[in-house]
């Protein structure tokens, strides 16, 4: 089953965008959360790994809307591995189903934690 998710940390912010998107790309169920800055996941997410199948995939429009840090999109990853589920970015254009993207994914979720900066923003190492 595609799973669609977004968050942010804005309350204003809208989500219109991406759950059309999201719609449009076969996710089933789209869920969101609005974060305060001192947390790392919502609840929704949180929810949504707990209960995600072997096989599932968990559909983001860019990292960005998944996680603040490579610190964080590495944790993700490697939960998302655990579990055996997939994961497609759309704007990074990752797919997990895919060499480049399973590689890429592997690389990230093998990459020690101790040479990721928690305070470095995804946008600086993915230049895409």
């Amino acid at each position: 089953m595609k799973y669609g998710y977004a968050r942010t940390q804005a309350t204003d912010q809208q989500f219109k965008k991406e759950i059309e998107i999201l719609n449009v790309l076969g996710c089933k169920k789209i869920v969101f959360d609005i974060i305060p800055e001192n947390r790392r996941y919502g609840n929704n997410f949180l929810q949504l790994i707990q209960n995600a199948k072997k096989g599932d995939i968990l559909v983001v429009y860019s990292f960005q809307r998944l996680c603040n840090t490579v610190a964080e999109l590495s944790t993700i990853i490697s939960t998302l591995k655990d579990s055996k589920m997939g994961l497609i970015s759309l704007k990074e254009q990752i797919d997990s189903n895919t060499f480049e993207g399973t590689l890429f994914l592997h690389s990230m979720s093998e990459m020690p934690i101790e040479h990721l900066d928690d305070d470095v923003s995804i946008s600086s190492y993915l230049r895409f």
